[in-house]
């Protein structure tokens, strides 16, 4: 299995170069890129994948995936090409479509870190999941392709492993209960997401969205993210309705992994500890792929913002954390530096819950 996604991933790095040069068996048929108010470079292992221009906003645009390319423009029209010189490509199968469809999406995101005073600078995986309530229409303007409406919740998250700074060969991770993925209150947004066509080989993409839990904001995707965690406090913010501020982690205190501090340790090395912490975090992506089944498709996931601030906590064997020691883990708090990411997904049946979604596509490393 791993070997078949590096092998997919080596594809798609090849199909992205159509967007720096005409390779010689495939060309965009119409369009250009226009001038955006977005420019993001991405980078996969030092080498440079792309420089172009990508925007949320009205543009025109390209996507390149498998034999699809097409353009999309400011009117939200749409330019296919699927021609080879010399040659025209075979046509795919239709997939037959049902108007209301269920998906579940795993996000793999290549994450990295700089040092800090609680911990090594490192590097790691970090994973998303989602379940996709989507409701299918034709697409304006195109007899082809047709666009995906849908409502999706977040169901899982798994981060990479911390290595203290303090400590040798300890550990850092959290977890967050079960129980918070089925929260009635759970965060749900808006993830549009368009084929180019019927084929069960065309390509995907999607609108720029955004998801933020513990905090609440007019503009999800733009507005800036807090400085301080203790500057979230007043906006109060259950996210997983237990009754705290923002969503509840639990650190693992199984060896190797060591409860965080929050406060100066005695002479043994021990206390104060938090047993749980409250955080707020955001997640702005949007995917692009390709079909590979009527009812399965992968591609990238291009993360532009993944951020996270310690709200508050609680102390092991105490009461609540003070707003000073909930600040000094805050001040800990480590940066993800986002690198190109993948998805998978696949069509789900309507009643899954969260943990169906996360079962049906288990972490495979990627990157």
């Amino acid at each position: 299995m791993q070997a078949i996604w590096r092998l997919l991933f080596t594809l798609m790095l090849l199909n992205i170069g159509c967007f720096q040069e005409n390779r010689k068996e495939k060309e965009i048929i119409s369009g250009n890129f226009s001038d955006t108010d977005k420019r993001e470079k991405f980078e996969i292992d030092g080498l440079t994948a792309a420089d172009v221009d990508r925007t949320s906003h009205p543009g025109q645009h390209a996507i390149s995936a498998g034999d699809v390319m097409f353009m999309v423009d400011a009117d939200g029209g749409m330019t296919f090409g699927t021609e080879e010189r010399g040659e025209t490509v075979g046509k795919s199968e239709d997939c037959e479509m049902s108007r209301i469809m269920t998906h579940a999406i795993h996000v793999i995101v290549k994450v990295s870190w700089s040092a800090n005073t609680a911990f090594k600078a490192g590097s790691g995986e970090l994973h998303m999941w989602f379940r996709s309530r989507d409701m299918a229409e034709e697409y304006p303007g195109s007899d082809e392709a047709y666009r995906m409406n849908n409502r999706s919740k977040l169901c899982g998250i798994v981060t990479p492993d911390l290595e203290s700074a303090t400590s040798a060969g300890l550990l850092m991770n959290t977890v967050i209960p079960d129980r918070m993925w089925n929260s009635s209150i759970m965060a749900v947004t808006t993830l549009t997401g368009t084929y180019s066509s019927r084929g069960d080989d065309a390509a995907y993409f999607t609108d720029l969205t955004g998801m933020v839990l513990g905090w609440r904001t007019a503009d999800v995707i733009n507005d800036p993210w807090p400085a301080r965690g203790q500057d979230l406090v007043a906006v109060n913010v259950d996210s997983d309705s237990d009754k705290k501020i923002g969503i509840t982690v639990v650190p693992r205190s199984d060896y190797p992994y060591k409860l965080p501090t929050v406060g100066i340790e005695n002479s043994e090395g021990e206390g104060p500890y938090a047993d749980e912490i409250y955080l707020a975090t955001r997640a702005v992506m949007r995917l692009e792929g390709t079909r590979t089944s009527c009812t399965t498709a992968t591609g990238w996931a291009v993360v532009y913002r993944l951020e996270s601030r310690v709200i508050g906590c609680h102390v092991k064997d105490g009461a609540d954390c003070t707003p000073a020691e909930a600040q000094l883990l805050d001040d800990r708090n480590v940066v993800y530096d986002t690198h190109i990411g993948i998805f998978e997904m696949a069509q789900v049946p309507h009643t899954v819950n969260c943990e169906e979604v996360r079962a049906a596509l288990p972490i495979e490393s990627a990157l």
